[in-house]
């Protein structure tokens, strides 16, 4: 798992590249959670009790500090979402991350906050949607530093082509000649 990169320490680019240079800074960019319900699905008391679970569920999955995982809830008015064009009280789960973790990783952490976030709504399956989307080192920014990422992961990823989707970011690579 990939912890928090520290002064001197090899980043996770460098680990997954081999590269033997180090970082002269680096921050990890924080997960936020954005949670969206229909007013009243969760009492005040349920949503301080659910941010301490996901706080610790990621904490401990992604083997960094409580003190990194943000959330947020969001609440719309009743007849405001909708399931199949049909009024529903819809719950909605977002993971906002930085790239670069595994597809394996990230079908284990939707499945487990699946689990926790049905739990804490009591939502039908049909209407709960979860979706972790991705953002690049290079794009984030929090407690005034930017998440910077070496000059070899910047040449890999020009030899890429990225297209957005509504949870994520794909890539893939160019054919070379």
């Amino acid at each position: 798992m990939d912890g928090p990169v520290r002064r001197g320490q090899v980043c996770v680019g460098h680990r997954q590249c081999g590269c033997p240079r180090n970082v002269s800074i680096g921050v990890a960019p924080m997960p936020l959670y954005t949670l969206t319900t229909q007013d009243g699905a969760l009492s005040r008391d349920a949503k301080a009790k659910l941010a301490m679970q996901l706080t610790t569920l990621h904490s401990e999955y992604a083997g960094v500090p409580k003190n990194w995982v943000h959330i947020v809830f969001q609440d719309y008015a009743p007849d405001c979402g909708f399931t199949a064009g049909i009024p529903s009280a819809t719950a909605a789960l977002t993971l906002l991350m930085r790239a670069g973790r595994a597809p394996e990783y990230k079908r284990e952490l939707i499945h487990r906050l699946w689990k926790l976030f049905q739990t804490a709504t009591g939502a039908p399956d049909d209407q709960i949607v979860i979706g972790i989307q991705e953002v690049p080192a290079s794009q984030a920014m929090e407690r005034d530093r930017s998440c910077r990422i070496c000059r070899c992961r910047l040449a890999a990823r020009s030899q890429r082509k990225t297209k957005s989707t509504a949870f994520g970011i794909l890539f893939w690579f160019k054919e070379q000649p």
